[in-house]
């Protein structure tokens, strides 16, 4: 299982997700789940699976996270 983070401490990730301030965001593959799963420390309890792609797992979980916030 490997894992990925993204972003700079703090900051946010680009213009459409500012208001999703989050230090990391965690990827991995799950084989129950037949996806990946991303998830934020910032934001325990919140995941997003994709089947095809973590970069879709990734962009799921900001926009969970920046409804959650608006």
């Amino acid at each position: 299982m490997s894992t990925a983070t993204h972003a700079a401490a703090g900051q946010p990730i680009d213009d459409t997700y500012q208001d999703a301030q989050i230090s990391a965001i965690h990827v991995h593959w799950c084989d129950a789940e037949s996806g990946y799963i991303a998830r934020s420390d910032q934001h325990p309890g919140i995941t997003n699976t994709d089947r095809w792609s973590s970069l879709a797992a990734m962009n799921g979980l900001l926009d969970i996270i920046r409804e959650r916030i608006e």
